[in-house]
């Protein structure tokens, strides 16, 4: 029921929750669903295969780009590392030797314009299959943290 002592703009009305319902509704269920294997679908650059081959004691990776994407595609090793380039075709081979790399990388990545994509390494050390724990070891604890101030922070693998 309006008080008529408020004006009426100044009124609170509970109708406009209700109003937003059937447009809220109709949101949630048009929105697209966006799975993994749709996003993965959508890039150009793919990693057919990464190796290790120890007779030639060489990293192979064989990497394909659909469409038309242009640029300098880019072969990086797990930590970063550039191990080639070249210019972006439909498939390019990489041949790296064991020396040029100094150790068999668990992975690989390779990337071109704003596409990215990485690998594991088949025939990499044991040391990969394993998973990394890190123990932080500053700030000690009863160390009060807060937001939106610098601390240092090191940890030991």
């Amino acid at each position: 029921m309006p008080n008529k002592k408020i004006p009426p703009l100044r009124q609170k009305r509970r109708i406009g929750l209700i109003a937003l319902m059937p447009m809220v509704t109709a949101m949630a269920v048009a929105s697209p669903i966006v799975h993994a294997t749709d996003m993965k679908a959508a890039s150009p650059l793919a990693i057919s295969s990464a190796s290790y081959n120890p007779i030639t004691r060489s990293l192979i990776v064989n990497a394909t780009i659909e469409g038309n994407v242009s640029g300098t595609l880019t072969l990086l090793h797990g930590s970063g590392g550039i191990l080639g380039q070249a210019p972006a075709g439909k498939t390019q081979t990489f041949s790296i030797p064991l020396a040029q790399l100094g150790q068999i990388p668990c992975s690989v990545e390779a990337r071109i314009s704003n596409y990215s994509v990485s690998k594991s390494v088949s025939g990499a050390p044991s040391e990969c299959k394993k998973i990394p724990t890190c123990n932080i070891t500053t700030p000690i604890s009863g160390t009060h943290l807060t937001a939106n101030n610098q601390s240092t922070r090191n940890a030991q693998r």
